[in-house]
């Protein structure tokens, strides 16, 4: 989560947001291993025409451009994979990887029902986040670790 002290800070993030300026980086657990190991998944993305509620990779939907790359494959079953956004598209990253055949873990939506790790939510996490200082204009980057569900159903798929 990103806040603004002040109107113009918050106007200077916003701008940066919609013009594609912030560096978004997340990490995932998949089913499966993808492959290519690294690769763009540049698919346009809108609403499913089928289940409103989802989104989907649909022709003459909005761009969406993903990079992935394997950081290790966890057995035969698993992959944990980093993921840098060049768009920003609702549930981009769940549909992208989706489309791909590796769904994330724990995703209801986009995903099939399987053991989900003890997770608390898809195992889908930003760890990293970049901008330039609305004001000051300095480049700043912020890094979380992964939430301790995350870590521990990694843990588990690595044995």
């Amino acid at each position: 989560m990103v806040t603004a002290k002040h109107d113009q800070s918050c106007v200077g993030l916003q701008n940066q947001f919609r013009d594609r300026m912030v560096h978004k980086v997340y990490r995932a657990l998949v089913w499966g291993r993808p492959h290519p190991k690294r690769g763009r998944i540049n698919q346009p993305i809108a609403r499913n025409p089928r289940d409103r509620i989802k989104m989907a990779v649909v022709t003459g939907g909005k761009t969406a451009i993903s990079d992935y790359e394997v950081l290790e494959e966890l057995g035969k079953e698993h992959a944990y994979v980093e993921v840098l956004l060049h768009t920003g598209r609702t549930h981009q990253i769940r549909v992208h990887l989706a489309w791909l055949g590796h769904p994330i873990v724990a995703d209801t939506l986009y995903g099939r029902p399987r053991h989900d790790y003890g997770l608390c939510g898809q195992a889908l996490h930003c760890c990293r986040l970049g901008f330039a200082h609305p004001v000051g204009g300095q480049s700043l980057e912020f890094e979380a670790p992964i939430p301790s569900d995350f870590a521990q159903a990694l843990s588990h798929m690595r044995g």
